[in-house]
């Protein structure tokens, strides 16, 4: 599969509907960080998928959006960190102190070849 190799996004690599959200944090095994909470689940497909949640505790639309965009630039950029066959949902505490890109990445790389 061609986007597993470049530095795309598209939408095949998205988890964008709500059963799928229900499924992952129904089932998904669940993992903390200091700033994140990640669920991981089989998805039976031969590339991995993410999804992200931001609830507005964390604060206003431009604050969520923003980590929304940080965590998506990361997976973009390291496609190779995921495994491939699952889906990952990342959820976002609400007390998250990540300020860009660099901290998100050191975060989410550490518990990617460490944690799991």
């Amino acid at each position: 599969m061609k986007c597993l190799y470049d530095n795309s996004f598209p939408k095949i690599l998205r988890i964008r509907k709500k059963k799928d959200f229900q499924a992952i944090y129904s089932s998904g095994k669940r993992y903390f960080t200091k700033n994140f909470i990640i669920y991981i689940k089989e998805n039976g497909l031969n590339y991995p998928r993410l999804g992200i949640t931001v609830t507005r505790k964390y604060g206003k639309a431009v604050k969520r959006n923003r980590m929304k965009r940080l965590i998506r630039e990361f997976f973009r950029l390291n496609k190779q960190l995921f495994k491939v066959g699952y889906d990952y949902l990342i959820v976002v505490k609400r007390d998250c102190n990540l300020k860009n890109y660099w901290e998100v990445k050191e975060e989410l790389e550490k518990f990617l070849t460490e944690g799991i």
